[in-house]
């Protein structure tokens, strides 16, 4: 999960996209909070069973780590295999390039270890 979404009424409120949420899932988070429910990745998060690696730059304005850390909690909470790395400095995508090597390097070895 790179910069991933997990709960649409919480990016709504955080997000420095204004609009997004409404123009991707068609619907006002006041007026139709059942759709931002549904579209929630966190809403199914008792049902994960998939080893994750959560992976995120901590000055994110446009998902903010707060996405990260509510869904590593979830998985963790649920004895889900999860890692979670937070990338200092970095924002949507990575650009650092130690944060780049080390990225695919945990990549890499996740795959190795769950495919």
């Amino acid at each position: 999960m790179g910069a991933g979404i997990s709960d649409w009424h919480n990016m709504h409120a955080q997000t420095n996209i204004a609009n997004a949420d409404i123009l991707l899932l068609n619907a006002d988070p006041l007026e139709n909070p059942e759709v931002y429910h549904e579209h929630s990745p966190i809403t199914y998060a008792r049902r994960v069973t998939t080893p994750t690696l959560i992976l995120h730059g901590e000055n994110d304005p446009a998902v903010p780590v707060a996405q990260a850390y509510a869904f590593y909690r979830a998985l963790r909470e649920r004895n889900v295999p999860v890692e979670l790395v937070v990338y200092p400095r970095e924002g949507h995508g990575l650009s650092e390039q130690a944060h780049v090597l080390d990225c695919d390097e945990r990549l890499m070895r996740w795959l190795e270890r769950y495919l």
